[in-house]
């Protein structure tokens, strides 16, 4: 029996020898590296607008508009709607930005209550994140605003 453990260690030495001179000779093309992988992470970016001086009620509405015109009118209730492009909460509202785009230089935000209409221009600045990394999409990007309501 020992001289089959001695001729199995030989083959095993001799197969390691030869792996080591031979499959570096063996190796195949690969061609030009690979480049940049991203992987397919998504994001949701936006505008967060933290409101003080009133507390969002049902029936009071928030709306977002942009430079060219261009509004997004939100109803604050009980039942929001499902998904992620706007939400109103007690303190505050969020409206969602489309991911790989600019965002706006510059937004109006209206808040009426009770009919009375609160409104101001506000010139965000944005974080970028881009969940992916660099040079790698989606890019999206955050701000918050402070509206203060006075009465």
């Amino acid at each position: 029996m020992v001289w089959v453990k001695r001729v199995t260690r030989w083959w095993n030495n001799l197969f390691f020898v030869l792996a080591a001179v031979l499959l570096p000779a063996c190796k195949p093309d690969l061609g030009e590296p690979l480049g940049k992988i991203c992987t397919l992470a998504g994001c949701v970016g936006g505008i967060s607008i933290d409101i003080t001086g009133i507390s969002l009620k049902n029936g009071n509405t928030v709306n977002l508009i942009f430079p060219n015109g261009e509004m997004i009118a939100m109803v604050c209730d009980e039942s929001p709607e499902d998904g992620f492009e706007k939400l109103c909460h007690g303190s505050g509202a969020f409206f969602a930005l489309p991911p790989d785009v600019e965002p706006p230089v510059t937004v109006t935000v209206e808040i009426i209550v009770n009919g009375e209409t609160h409104r101001r221009e506000f010139v965000p600045a944005y974080e970028k994140f881009q969940p992916n990394g660099e040079d790698c999409p989606p890019v999206c990007y955050n701000s918050t605003l402070a509206f203060q309501v006075t009465k």
